[in-house]
């Protein structure tokens, strides 16, 4: 869930929040229900495009052992003639897992 907003300078600013239900039967976080932020930035132009999207769950209850993520997607583009774009994107992530109060 988020709420943003559109500039007239093409800037999009987005922040909200998300979530991680236990459906998975035998994955990690099987059991494990993680809540956290997200926030979207961006600038929107007649000729590119490129955005910063950081988010953040942590372990919020369940039975499975703790474990928390942390993602930061960016990606950027190049509109081109005949509605073709150039664009690539990246995904960072940095996950940790406690057991008992121990890394």
């Amino acid at each position: 869930m988020a709420v943003g907003r559109i500039y007239d300078s093409g800037l999009v600013l987005v922040g909200g929040a998300q979530g991680t239900l236990p459906t998975a039967a035998n994955r990690l976080p099987a059991h494990q229900w993680r809540l956290g932020p997200e926030f979207l930035i961006a600038k929107v132009s007649k000729t590119n495009y490129w955005a910063l999207f950081p988010s953040h769950q942590w372990d919020v209850g369940g039975s499975d052992q703790s474990y928390s993520t942390s993602q930061l997607k960016l990606f950027a583009g190049y509109f081109l003639p005949d509605a073709w774009t150039i664009f690539t994107d990246s995904k960072w992530s940095y996950k940790s897992s406690f057991r008992d109060g121990v890394l």
